[in-house]
């Protein structure tokens, strides 16, 4: 049986290389044939660069508060002014966040 995590109290901490754009919004870089030994062969092989996932202005703002310091609860009352919803919205929106980058493999939890 599954065990349910509390995402709010959990701390995530980005597994991925990134870097701000001009515009201020974060690109996650993404190995483009994986980061095994193999992947990172070929890529060099073929000179061809990371794929580069843009964030949204939201997404920027909840990357950068991912520094290992803060939990998610944290992070939420940090970009809560910028979003404007109420805090079990808030709540929601995080939880739901952070499990698509725990899925792609951008975040892992301390």
């Amino acid at each position: 049986m599954k065990r349910k995590r509390n995402f709010l109290a959990m701390t995530p901490l980005r597994a991925r290389d990134w870097n701000v754009g001009e515009d201020g919004r974060v690109r996650v870089l993404v190995p483009r044939y994986g980061s095994h030994r193999l992947g990172r062969w070929l890529a060099a092989r073929v000179h061809r660069g990371p794929i580069r996932v843009r964030l949204d202005q939201t997404g920027s703002l909840v990357w950068k508060a991912c520094d290992g310091t803060r939990n998610v609860a944290q992070i939420a009352e940090q970009v809560a002014p910028d979003l404007q919803a109420g805090s079990d919205e808030i709540h929601d929106r995080m939880s739901t966040y952070f499990r698509e980058l725990e899925v792609s493999r951008f975040i892992r939890w301390q």
